[in-house]
């Protein structure tokens, strides 16, 4: 099953948030919790033959912590965390690899339309994600002068 645009914008424009639990694109099914989160189960019908299921926890972002991908009524991808550690992350984990540079979102999209002219990467959603990414570098900037 290959994703059409409307799931791809529906993604790309709610990725980081929680917007995806009340845009119209799933239906959410039950509460619970995993790995003492609370997470929402959600169920996303592609179309007759594909359904995704996802346990999403608000209190991250909504990211889903298992998800279930069925085709045809057979189970093709089966995700599922193992374990959650609510701590800061390594700063070195955010460091470049050697060789590679630092770009934002909307550079990046520059780059993608100049290599693929007629193409987009993140469309309309860069501008959303432009924000998340200034917003991250300033509140980071923030954190290291302290």
């Amino acid at each position: 099953y290959i994703p059409d645009d409307r799931e791809l914008k529906a993604l790309a424009s709610s990725y980081g948030t929680c917007d995806n639990l009340s845009n119209g694109t799933r239906t959410q099914l039950a509460r619970s919790t995993m790995f003492g989160l609370e997470v929402v189960e959600t169920e996303i019908e592609r179309d007759e033959r594909s359904l995704i299921k996802e346990w999403v926890a608000p209190s991250l972002q909504c990211f889903a912590l298992k998800r279930t991908e069925v085709l045809d009524g057979r189970l093709r991808v089966n995700i599922e965390a193992v374990s959650v550690e609510l701590r800061e992350p390594d700063p070195v984990m955010f460091q470049p690899p050697v060789g590679h540079e630092l770009v934002s979102p909307l550079m990046q999209e520059q780059r993608y339309k100049a290599r693929f002219p007629g193409h987009e990467l993140f469309g309309q959603a860069v501008y959303k994600l432009e924000q998340q990414y200034q917003s991250g570098l300033a509140a980071s900037k923030q954190r290291q002068s302290k």
